[in-house]
C-alpha cells in the first residue's frame, strides 16, 4: 500500500465486476494517502453496492481532501444508514465548515447511528452554528446520541447555564 505504484491498479479495481473487489480497493486507497485516489473514490460514492459506497466514504475521510466535501454532503442523503453514517464521520475528519448545515440536518435522521456520527462530526468541525442543534440533541431518545452531543458541546467550549438544558447536559454526562 505504501508503494505509489499500487494506486493506479487499486483505482482500476474500483471498476471490477465484483463488489468485494471494489470494496477492498476503496479501503486500500484510503490507506495510501495519495490524492490521485480522491476523484475515483468520489465516483465510487455512486456505486450500486452499499459496502462500496461506505468504504469510499471512509477512505475519503482518511484522505481528508476538501474536494470530497460536497460529494460526501450528498452521501448524507444515501438510502442506506451505514453510508450516511460513514459520510458524516468522514466530513468530521475533513473538518470543512461547508458541512455544518447538512450535518445539523443529519441530527434529525431516523437512525441513531447517523445522528451519533453527525454530533461527533459537528464537535470536530467546531463551528458555533452547531451549538443550538447540539443542545437540542441532548434530549435525543438515544443515550449514545446524547453523549456524542455533550462531548461535541464540550469541544465547542459550551458552558451550561442553570436551566433545563444544563440539566439534560449533566444527566447525560
Amino acid at each position: 500500500i505504501g508503494d505509489p505504484r499500487a494506486v493506479e491498479p487499486l483505482i482500476a479495481a474500483l471498476k471490477d465486476d465484483e463488489w468485494s473487489a471494489r470494496y477492498a480497493a476503496a479501503g486500500a486507497l484510503g490507506k495510501t494517502g495519495d490524492p490521485r485516489a480522491v476523484e475515483p473514490l468520489i465516483a465510487a460514492l455512486e456505486d450500486g453496492h452499499e459496502y462500496v459506497r461506505r468504504a469510499a466514504s471512509e477512505a475519503l475521510g482518511k484522505l481528508g481532501d476538501p474536494r470530497a466535501v460536497e460529494p460526501l454532503i450528498a452521501a448524507l442523503k444515501d438510502k442506506r444508514n451505514d453510508v450516511r453514517c460513514a459520510a458524516a464521520e468522514a466530513l468530521g475528519k475533513i473538518g470543512d465548515p461547508r458541512a455544518v448545515e447538512p450535518l445539523i440536518a443529519a441530527l434529525k435522521d431516523i437512525f441513531e447511528d447517523v445522528r451519533h456520527a453527525a454530533a461527533g462530526a459537528l464537535g470536530k468541525i467546531g463551528d458555533p452554528r452547531a451549538v443550538e442543534p447540539l443542545i437540542a440533541a441532548l434530549k435525543d431518545g438515544d443515550e449514545d446520541v446524547r453523549l456524542a452531543a455533550a462531548k461535541a458541546l464540550d469541544r465547542l467550549g459550551w458552558q451550561p447555564a442553570q436551566d433545563e438544558n444544563a440539566a439534560w447536559y449533566w444527566v447525560t454526562k
